[in-house]
């Protein structure tokens, strides 16, 4: 066998290895960045119609059964809306008092509060979008932003989570590992890994901080498909780590798909309701501006009696399914037993 046949057999095999190795026959893992961003951008354009629902279940409440649930209207042309509730065991999030719906497009902003029947219009040549939509978990898990060239993305840890654009940085290598997925890395920074059979999904990403310890994580175990190369997290954990005193502590949100389809559009119409109070964000005056709306009151009367039956139901279920409360129940059952007895002995 001759020097360089060995070479080249001794570096096959060193690359054939398992876990997050280069694949064979890419030694520089070097993949063509311009073919996934045009996928990626095909899977962005597409998202840029879409209404997107997802649920995120609050451990917190989770006796009650708590969860909070987004929903997200684009219209890549015009703007964007916003939706954000809270809901329990018995409770719709749609129902919810405090429910605010923002829709955002080219000459001003509007936030509503429909279930107060009131909204605040404020009129702006170029409206930003808030911070909550920017930094949404929803978007580092998808890891494209739908509004691209018309609303600026976020940067999470120094690295915004648009995928386009890091692919097309050339702070970032890209390689394949040994299933063929393809891995970007911008070391102690950034790390993503993308299905390469599946429209380029994100399947990881780890952010790093300054020092080099990981400060988040995104993983999403499933996906689904939306057809013509879209595929959506069905599920995603975001996990962010801190640490205080040298103690190391992490949270986890957890995201459910609930819903999506091509109604983006239709989530940017507003129409007043009976009754419809108008905010003046500047002085916080309110103006009815639309007649009608008398059964106002008699409704959230009839919400907030549901919503104490829920909270009450709720607070009954938790005890009733809790072992102490039955043995505290059975201790108290045997020392009245043993009372009537040991009066009894004694008459």
């Amino acid at each position: 066998m001759t020097i360089p046949t060995l070479i080249t057999l001794l570096t096959t095999l060193g690359s054939c290895g398992g876990g997050d190795r280069e694949q064979a026959g890419h030694p520089d893992g070097e993949t063509d960045r311009q073919a996934i961003v045009q996928q990626l951008a095909a899977a962005r354009q597409r998202l840029g119609v879409m209404r997107l629902q997802y649920r995120f279940p609050l451990p917190a409440h989770e006796s009650r059964g708590g969860y909070m649930r987004h929903t997200y209207w684009f219209d890549h042309d015009h703007g964007l809306a916003f939706d954000s509730s809270h809901g329990e065991r018995g409770i719709d999030s749609d129902d919810w008092t405090e429910r605010q719906k923002t829709i955002i497009v080219e000459d001003g902003w509007l936030a509503t509060w429909p279930n107060k029947r009131s909204y605040a219009w404020s009129h702006e040549e170029e409206p930003a979008v808030p911070t909550d939509i920017r930094h949404s978990p929803v978007f580092q898990a998808i890891g494209l932003w739908p509004l691209r060239g018309r609303y600026p993305c976020a940067e999470i840890e120094g690295s915004v989570f648009d995928l386009e654009t890091i692919v097309a940085d050339p702070r970032y290598r890209i390689r394949r590992i040994a299933d063929g997925d393809i891995v970007l890395e911008r070391p102690n920074a950034d790390r993503c890994r993308l299905d390469h059979e599946r429209g380029f999904a994100l399947l990881e990403r780890v952010w790093f901080d300054p020092e080099g310890n990981e400060s988040m994580r995104i993983t999403v175990p499933s996906l689904r498909d939306m057809g013509n190369g879209v595929w959506l997290p069905a599920e995603f954990h975001l996990d962010t780590s801190s640490r205080a005193a040298g103690v190391g502590t992490t949270r986890r949100l957890t995201g459910q798909l609930e819903a999506a389809d091509d109604s983006g559009r239709s989530g940017l119409a507003f129409s007043p309701p009976p009754g419809a109070m108008l905010l003046n964000h500047r002085t916080s005056a309110l103006t009815q501006v639309i007649p009608g709306g008398e059964g106002y009151l008699t409704d959230r009367a009839d919400w907030m009696r549901a919503f104490y039956r829920a909270r009450q139901s709720g607070a009954a279920t938790v005890v009733l399914s809790n072992p102490w409360f039955w043995g505290a129940l059975a201790f108290v059952a045997c020392w009245v037993a043993g009372r009537k007895l040991y009066r009894e002995k004694l008459s």
